[in-house]
């Protein structure tokens, strides 16, 4: 157990999402760097990754490969740490999290989100005093509702329509969510009233409406504002940073694989 609030949302923070990191690296690389040492940099990052995505077979091979992807690993990380300081810099958790607790935002409340091995918790912050509750519930529920909306849109892809079993399976999804979050949320919808509610989801997590969520009669965005962040240090970042309108750009983000489209705001 965590001897304190600062400790507590320090420790989410270590533990929160890295993909936005490396998707503004990517991004800087294109906008930045020479025609070779883009192709370099991304070569030098399938190196860096390679072991982190993958077993080796045999330790031995693994031990070989260090000395002779040595200048390559080095070049990834010069490469990004140059790219993205100010980003990196915004996710030191200590630091951040003692900055967003003197921010004293009033009627803001921000939930995040810890998976452990056997528990996931979640943790409210009152953002207007800093006052911190957290609740845990078993990690086991979340894994096999995901399981099974998997194997549904699996069985949805062989079919001619996949439309009518993919909705029920994303209905299923959420239902399942309101079982499991619903009498948590619903404790604190008399603090939630007229309140901006801020969610930094975890994992699969990001995939699920949350604000679609029934908590009693209605859904959780009727009940009060909600809006997602990814990590305490971005969003510091974003609250911090010069809203002027000269150096926003909006862009889109999608890939090939069938995934969503997002669009969102580069600083």
């Amino acid at each position: 157990v965590l001897p304190s609030s600062l400790d507590i949302l320090a420790e989410l923070e270590a533990n929160s999402p890295h993909q936005a990191t490396e998707l503004v690296a990517e991004i800087l690389a294109a906008k930045d760097l020479p025609g070779n040492s883009i192709t370099e940099f991304r070569e030098a990052r399938e190196v860096f990754h390679r072991h982190l995505n993958s077993i080796p077979e045999e330790f031995e091979d693994y031990l070989a490969s260090l000395p002779e992807d040595y200048q390559m690993r080095q070049l990834y990380a010069r490469t990004r740490v140059a790219l993205t300081e100010e980003i990196t810099l915004a996710r030191l958790a200590d630091e951040s999290v003692e900055k967003i607790l003197t921010l004293r935002l009033p009627d803001v409340v921000f939930l995040l989100f810890n998976v452990g091995w056997k528990q996931i918790t979640a943790v409210f912050v009152d953002m207007a005093c800093g006052k911190v509750v957290a609740c845990g519930f078993r990690k086991h529920d979340l894994t096999k509702l995901h399981q099974e909306y998997q194997q549904s849109l699996l069985s949805a892809g062989s079919l001619p329509d996949p439309g009518p079993v993919t909705r029920k399976a994303v209905d299923r999804l959420l239902a399942g969510y309101e079982k499991i979050l619903g009498p948590l949320l619903e404790g604190f919808l008399p603090y939630l009233k007229d309140r901006h509610l801020k969610i930094f989801p975890r994992l699969q997590m990001n995939t699920v409406p949350l604000h679609a969520m029934k908590i009693g009669c209605k859904r959780l965005i009727e009940h009060c504002q909600v809006s997602y962040g990814l990590s305490l240090g971005l969003f510091l970042e974003m609250h911090m940073g010069d809203a002027d309108s000269e150096g926003i750009r909006i862009m889109t983000v999608y890939d090939d694989q069938r995934a969503p489209l997002f669009e969102g705001i580069l600083m």
